[in-house]
């Protein structure tokens, strides 16, 4: 991974990231 060489690129990856765990947490609950 670039950590840090693509701030803008990894903000991005960040939050695909904390989506995803979202979507599952509200799979989840449902």
């Amino acid at each position: 991974m670039d950590i840090g060489i693509n701030p803008g690129k990894n903000t991005e990856y960040n939050y695909k990231l904390i989506s995803t765990q979202i979507n599952d947490l509200s799979t989840l609950i449902r």
